[in-house]
């Protein structure tokens, strides 16, 4: 049986999700997709219910600009072969 579910997309006036259900080999999963960069991050069930469980100051704390700051220097230290540390000691930070 094949899972059918509209994808979801939730708006506001600082972000922008779409969310795809989709089933995986353990079972069900979301697809979350920032529609401005299109990044996704498929998030399983357990995860879900781990949000729930999570401190409020944590779900908080992910809406920050400074943690996609940070996420983004980490990226970018990824691809060029380097650490987010070492970024930041060249940097002073």
């Amino acid at each position: 049986m094949e899972l059918a579910i509209a994808p979801l997309t939730i708006t506001n006036e600082f972000a922008s999700v779409e969310i795809c259900v989709q089933e995986s080999g353990n079972g069900v999963e979301a697809v979350v997709t920032d529609r401005r960069s299109g990044t996704s991050r498929r998030i399983d069930v357990l995860a879900f219910e781990g949000l729930v469980w999570a401190p409020r100051w944590f779900i908080d704390s992910l809406a920050d600009p400074g943690l996609r700051e940070l996420a983004d220097e980490i990226q970018s230290c990824e691809q060029d072969g380097g650490s987010a540390g070492e970024s930041a000691s060249k940097t002073g930070g």
